[in-house]
């Protein structure tokens, strides 16, 4: 309930709305991975309380130091890294994620690694793209503009309306290397997202 509460309150006391684009294209009925740019504390709340799917994220685990609220996350039922690990990382993350598949629900990685700026977008990280190779699990791309009204570097948050762009499936069987993968989630994304900034965005 805390992200509902965090996330209605910014849009009741702060006027930060929202509108979403293509949610018709959330598959129903199977398991699969968001790739989102990530740009403030917004997205992390608009997942978890807006989509119709059971929610798990893979969060960096430096975030459990962070009292109370860090101490609540590690007991939720997540997936954490250490990512100085590497591929021990990946590893861990492949065999948890293939615990979760029979459970109907969508796993949300930011492939960045770490917020950017509005209009920004880092090369996102092989990591995921090898796990839904390795898990055979289908990536849905989402781009929005939310660091426009929610900046990582200011604490005040802006009025408006975000925009989220949730892209047509990607299928990984069409895909034979990570890398190739990689950069067709990235594409779909950075474009999409520059639509939104420059305010080309369709049928919205």
């Amino acid at each position: 309930m805390w992200p509902k509460i965090a996330l209605y309150g910014a849009k009741f006391i702060c006027g930060l709305s929202w509108t979403t684009k293509g949610i018709e294209n959330i598959p129903s009925d199977e398991s699969f991975i968001i790739l989102s740019n990530h740009q403030s504390t917004w997205e992390t709340l608009f997942f978890i309380s807006v989509l119709p799917k059971n929610v798990c994220y893979v969060y960096k685990r430096e975030l459990h130091w962070i009292p109370f609220f860090g101490w609540g996350l590690a007991l939720l039922d997540m997936i954490p890294i250490n990512r100085s690990k590497g591929s021990t990382a990946i590893k861990q993350m492949i065999t948890k994620w293939q615990n979760k598949l029979n459970e109907s629900c969508c796993l949300i990685i930011f492939p960045e690694g770490s917020r950017n700026l509005s209009n920004k977008i880092g090369q996102f990280k092989l990591g995921s793209a090898i796990l839904a190779l390795e898990t055979k699990s289908n990536i849905l791309p989402v781009a929005h503009n939310s660091g426009k009204f929610w900046r990582i570097d200011s604490m005040l948050i802006y009025p408006g309306n975000i925009i989220v762009s949730i892209g047509p499936i990607i299928q990984v069987k069409k895909y034979t290397t990570a890398d190739e993968l990689n950069k067709a989630s990235y594409k779909w994304v950075k474009n999409e997202m520059l639509k939104i900034e420059d305010g080309n965005c369709k049928n919205i």
